[in-house]
This record gives C-alpha cells, sequence and structure tokens, in this order.
C-alpha cells in the first residue's frame, strides 16, 4: 500500500519530530509539509496534494469548529486529526461522516481506526 500524505501543524520543532516519525514508521503516512502555524495550512494544501492534516492544539494553536468546517468544505477529501494538549483529547473530523473521539485510544487502535476508515471507502 502506497503511504497516505500528511500535513503536520504545531508550533514545537520537536513535537512534530516526534509525531512524525510515528506516522512514517508505524501508521504508514508520508508527512509531505510541516508547519508552524495554521495561517500556513492554506497555502500547503493547494501545494501538497494530501488527505491528512494532523493539527497540534495548544494554547498558541489553536482552531475553531468554523475554521475546520470550511476547510473541510474547501478540500473534502480531507481528514483532519486534532490533538488537543492541554485537554488531552484526540478527534477526527472529515466531510464524509463528520467527527470521531479517539480519546482514550491506543496509538495502535488508533492506526486501526485510521486503516479501517481508509479500506470502508469512505475516506478513498
Amino acid at each position: 500500500m502506497q503511504p497516505r500524505r500528511a500535513i503536520l501543524v504545531d508550533g514545537s520543532r520537536i513535537l512534530r519530530d516526534l509525531i512524525r516519525r510515528v506516522l512514517e514508521t508505524k501508521a504508514g503516512f508520508e508527512v509531505v509539509d510541516e508547519l508552524s502555524n495554521l495561517e500556513e495550512l492554506s497555502s500547503s494544501l493547494a501545494r501538497a496534494e494530501t488527505e491528512w492534516v494532523f493539527l497540534i492544539l495548544s494554547p498558541n494553536l489553536e482552531i475553531s469548529k468554523r475554521q475546520t468546517v470550511e476547510i473541510l468544505v474547501e478540500h473534502p477529501s480531507l481528514r483532519i486529526i486534532l490533538i488537543h494538549m492541554d485537554e488531552g483529547r484526540i478527534e477526527m473530523e472529515w466531510l464524509v461522516r463528520g467527527h470521531k473521539d479517539l480519546t482514550e485510544m491506543t496509538l495502535d487502535e488508533i492506526t486501526l481506526v485510521i486503516q479501517k476508515e481508509i479500506h470502508s471507502g469512505t475516506m478513498a
């Protein structure tokens, strides 16, 4: 299977490096861009043909539900993984089926959910 293309968004270079390693070695992703802020996301999505965005949210990097929906409407095949650092929550957002809370799952379980969604045809 070809790796799924992803963009990482977080202000911390160290955290982006850590998540990149996990995604590329454990979950079969290819990280095609790394951004330190949301302002760069729109142009990155236009340049990189990507299917996934991993947003690591903190007090310094936040996104509203409205912004998430706007991104998904503009890029309907995109899936967004929201990692809320200060709240300890992980969620998956996408246009076709909406929302899934991944908070209580292990990394292996999250990987399985993503792979299941990819193979179900709803996230092709």
